[in-house]
């Protein structure tokens, strides 16, 4: 049994590989179902975005699929399985440019606003038999981690929000949660110390999701540091308060450009694949790669120039690419429009907690 990043969950024989059911588990707009009898994918019409009119197609699952390596877990007692479900898009698109491939991907086709992607990623129990989810959990963030399921009727879960949670295996009741100040993404394991039972869960977002996914798998309460935690009954030890902060973000330098130049920008960017490393809206947190809407680059022509393309941080793993001087101010546009929706962000939130403390800003 498997729930790959298809979107179909596979049940197939085990001594012959003949494929026994296939049943999608999130919307997939790549294909209607599989053939029992040939085992393959019946593709739907537009799937396949170079065959198009317009070289374009959103895409469900994205390019990330509708799961990754986060571990699932199955219980012989429920015989159910257990794993975290990405409800997600990506727009493709045909471009010569593009360095990967020829194509743009834009990752967050399924949209950023935290309203909009609440709920496209769940905890899902998955019924092998019936072939259908028994109980599903959504969660704030699409992309959430590992499961263990236990022979005490528990499955553990970890959030991108930043929680550990604990539910009935049949049933899906919470029966505990615990903020840990990072996303928990990783597999939790159980193991016995003298006679006593442990949760160990590893927590701290992966470098991917802090690069390139940070609206989708990076909660602004689960920024914290990557570390083990251990828990168990009747724990006494006290989780220490982390930062969750980003470091302070100046106000962007104002630029009068039209949308237009934002679209190139964007694409740009895009087809040149700045967003593996810097984020699909330049907001990558953490890691080797900076946050660009705190860069202090993006407030000169010349310095993004020398950087971007002349390659003056190449040291530093920041090679420069053949583009044009306004190309590269295209992508400038892009990144500081990026920073001023950060930076209005910010400035709201402060207001709100300044306004909870019962003080205004000035």
């Amino acid at each position: 049994m498997q729930a790959p990043k298809s979107g179909f969950f596979y049940v197939i024989d085990r001594e012959s590989g003949k494929l026994i059911s296939a049943d999608n588990y999130v919307p997939v707009s790549w294909a209607s179902h599989y053939d029992s009898q040939t085992g393959k994918p019946v593709e739907k019409e537009g799937a396949r975005y170079y065959n198009n009119a317009d070289g374009a197609a959103i895409v469900s699952p994205g390019v990330w699929g509708a799961r990754s390596w986060m571990s699932m877990s199955t219980n012989p007692a429920t015989g159910l399985v257990y794993f975290s479900a990405w409800n997600l898009s990506t727009r493709f698109a045909s471009d010569p440019n593009a360095l990967l491939g020829g194509v743009l991907a834009d990752n967050y086709a399924a949209g950023t606003d935290p309203e909009t992607i609440k709920g496209r990623g769940s905890l899902v129990a998955w019924d092998p038999v019936q072939r259908t989810a028994r109980w599903k959990i959504p969660q704030d963030l699409p992309i959430n981690g590992s499961t263990l399921s236990t022979g005490g009727n528990l499955v553990f879960h970890g959030t991108s929000s930043g929680k550990i949670n604990a539910y009935r295996a049949d049933n899906g009741q919470i029966l505990w949660s615990q903020p840990t100040g990072s996303g928990v993404l990783a597999a939790p394991i159980t193991v016995t110390v003298n006679g006593q039972q442990i949760l160990l869960v590893t927590v701290g977002a992966p470098a991917l999701v802090r690069s390139a996914m940070v609206a989708y798998g990076v909660g602004r309460e689960s920024r914290g540091p990557s570390r083990i935690m251990a828990f168990s009954l009747g724990g006494t030890g006290k989780i220490p308060k982390v930062d969750t902060s980003l470091p302070k973000i100046d106000e962007p330098p104002k630029m009068e450009v039209s949308k237009a130049m934002l679209e190139k920008g964007f694409n740009l960017y895009n087809s040149g694949s700045c967003w593996l490393c810097h984020g699909d809206r330049a907001d990558s947190i953490g890691g080797s790669a900076p946050d660009l809407r705190r860069s202090p680059i993006i407030k000169s022509k010349d310095a993004w120039y020398r950087v971007i393309v002349k390659g003056a941080l190449k040291d530093g793993g920041m090679l420069g690419q053949d583009f044009s001087a306004d190309d590269a101010e295209a992508i400038r546009a892009f990144v500081v429009e990026q920073a001023w929706k950060e930076y209005r962000q910010v400035k709201s939130e402060e207001k709100k907690e300044l306004s909870r403390s019962g003080l205004d800003l000035l």
